[in-house]
């Protein structure tokens, strides 16, 4: 930066940068006391982080090595008569988180690598690494890519100067663009079952109320939802008759017809389209005749 800075379009002085980080030294003198508070919250940060990510692999662990026990224990938990719908709802939303998780790291992949297949073509140094964090930071919603891209940008700036960078600005804006508006609804939308419009407006509200971390919930939140939401239309066409009334009988019809029967339904109260009598659906002779 200090070469940049004397040889590039600034012309800056030597004597002129060595005065700038004598006035830094200066400040950071004057504000050592505070400073030397700022550090030891952070080193407390730092620790609870740390602390939390063995935890966090400890019981991701556990979860792989003795997760087939868990949904025994909740469908025991439930009963006979909701564990069943415990374990299904349960299960539907694991296997939808673990779509999500799965898609987020191919879109992450395909930005690394158009990104770093850009850099490479230009010529930036470090382009492997830019890549490789372009794709972690593609798990962090808007504050990963955009600081994995203005690192990219800066890098290119100081090595190979300001046209190169904004090449790569434009590179970098562009897949991001591609990313958020077509290929992350697309593949979302097709792993969880959603609409792409479903996925950017969940998205766009999640982030608008609750930040960085309701856009990255908002999507796995909205695909569990309409899963459960989904067992629940199944479990209602389970439980209407077959021969039930039409108004009734109708909004269960699915590829399959409607489903399961139910014998506790009046034997004098039409019960399909054509106005037909359970015991006339059966062939049984009318009693009243």
């Amino acid at each position: 930066m200090r070469d940049w800075l004397q040889d590039g379009p600034l012309q800056i002085s030597d004597g002129q940068i060595t005065q700038a980080f004598e006035t830094v030294q200066d400040w950071l003198t004057d504000q050592s006391s505070n400073i030397s508070a700022g550090v030891l919250t952070g080193i407390s940060a730092i620790t609870n982080v740390l602390i939390n990510l063995v935890l966090m692999l400890i019981l991701t662990f556990l979860f792989i090595k003795d997760g087939h026990r868990f949904l025994p224990w909740v469908s025991a938990i439930g009963g006979r008569r909701v564990g069943g719908h415990f374990v299904e709802v349960i299960s539907r939303a694991w296997n939808t988180l673990g779509g999500f998780i799965r898609t987020q790291a191919l879109v992450s992949f395909i930005d690394a690598l158009f990104i770093g297949l850009g850099l490479v073509i230009i010529g930036v140094p470090l382009a492997i690494p830019l890549a490789i964090l372009t794709f972690f930071a593609g798990f962090i919603p808007i504050v990963g890519a955009v600081t994995a891209g203005a690192l990219a940008c800066l890098v290119t700036l100081v090595t190979n100067g300001p046209g190169d960078a904004l090449i790569v600005f434009i590179i970098i804006v562009a897949v991001q663009q591609l990313e958020g508006n077509v290929l992350s609804p697309w593949l979302q939308g097709k792993t969880m079952k959603l609409h792409a419009g479903i996925v950017l407006m969940s998205v766009t509200a999640g982030s608008t109320i609750f930040g960085i971390t309701g856009a990255f919930l908002a999507v796995p939140v909205a695909a569990t939802v309409v899963e459960v939401l989904r067992y629940l239309n199944e479990s209602i066409d389970r439980e209407v008759a077959a021969d039930a009334p039409y108004q009734d009988a109708h909004g269960a019809r699915g590829p399959d017809g409607p489903a399961g029967a139910h014998p506790s339904l009046p034997e004098d109260v039409p019960h399909t389209e054509d106005g037909l009598t359970p015991a006339e659906l059966r062939g049984e002779p009318d009693p009243n005749a």
